[in-house]
């Protein structure tokens, strides 16, 4: 016999999505998704490294598998999203599929932005399933050397 934990609030998570989701059925102004919405309809998020340097933050995804039509970035209220799919493979008649590891389906992933960066200069490159996203600080935040001047 196997131990099954119960988490009441997972339940109540899944509880109040059930509502809000039978809600939005009903509203009949439709409207976008929210990055919540994203992030509950999302079936994995892909792995990220995050690097600073002097001039720069820098996120690294690992999206694998998927081209860079399918993915998209967006900044609002301080945050960068990265949201995309990767499509399932169909079998083909002359073959067939013994194992399935790989993660397919909806992705999401958000990021708090620092306040101070030049948001309009953020640049986005995808090479060989990597995802880097290089978001350039502003110069308030630069680290800078003080010179120390003698009074005599």
């Amino acid at each position: 016999m196997s131990l099954i934990r119960w988490n009441s609030g997972k339940d109540l998570l899944d509880f109040e999505k059930e509502f809000r989701r039978v809600f939005d059925q009903l509203n009949p102004f439709g409207g976008e998704k929210s990055v919540m919405d994203l992030y509950e309809s999302s079936v994995w998020s892909p792995l990220t490294d995050i690097l600073e340097d002097k001039d720069h933050f820098i996120l690294k995804c690992d999206l694998p598998g998927i081209s860079k039509d399918d993915v998209k970035i967006q900044i609002s209220g301080g945050k960068l999203s990265i949201s995309g799919e990767r499509k399932q493979e169909t079998e083909k008649k002359e073959q067939n599929f013994h194992r399935i590891e790989r993660v397919t389906g909806k992705f999401f992933r958000s990021f708090t932005l620092p306040d101070l960066i030049r948001q309009d200069e953020i640049r986005a490159e995808f090479d060989k399933g990597q995802l880097t996203i290089t978001i350039p600080k502003a110069e308030a935040i630069k680290p800078r050397e003080i010179p120390v001047v003698s009074v005599n």
